[in-house]
């Protein structure tokens, strides 16, 4: 009883002095905000076509963004869906559905365009059409957008990473 006594003694005093230490720091004087100024905006934007893609994931996923190559945009949602919309005017030229919980991608390079997933898949489709090239399982959840060097892709996962 008397050590369950001294911690509780030694834990007040510690409470104490860090309350101590807080109530010191409350003597500064704080800068206020800066004054907010109105924004003139030198150009003018307009919207020329917009898409949706996907349902609502719980989680961001910061390496599923849009690419564009040679005048088409490729696009993936967490739900699988991989999509090929012309840049001008957003005309879905293709839509495949992976059954994939899609984490990364699209990477493209030439005709090949390359995705992974959370559960550790990386599926490659042709650009033109969409149709399912080859798919491999690494069992790792993939981070980034693949990278596709001279006919190498290079995966970068939880674990580590994977030359396919």
């Amino acid at each position: 009883m008397f050590a369950a006594n001294r911690v509780r003694l030694v834990l007040t005093a510690l409470g104490a002095a860090g309350f101590l230490t807080l109530a010191a720091c409350g003597d500064k004087e704080i800068d206020p905000p800066a004054e907010l100024v109105d924004i003139v905006p030198k150009r003018t934007v307009h919207r020329e076509w917009t898409a949706s893609l996907g349902g609502d994931s719980a989680s961001l996923r910061l390496a599923l963004r849009p690419m564009v190559v040679d005048g088409t945009v490729y696009a993936a949602s967490h739900d699988g869906e991989v999509i090929a919309m012309s840049a001008q005017n957003g005309r879905r030229l293709w839509a495949v559905k992976t059954k994939l919980a899609l984490s990364a991608g699209p990477e493209v390079e030439g005709d090949l365009i390359v995705l992974g997933s959370s559960d550790g898949d990386i599926v490659a489709l042709e650009a033109a059409n969409g149709k399912e090239r080859w798919r491999k399982s690494i069992g790792s959840e993939i981070l980034a957008r693949p990278l596709i060097a001279k006919d190498v892709v290079v995966i970068r996962t939880v674990d580590v990473g994977f030359v396919c």
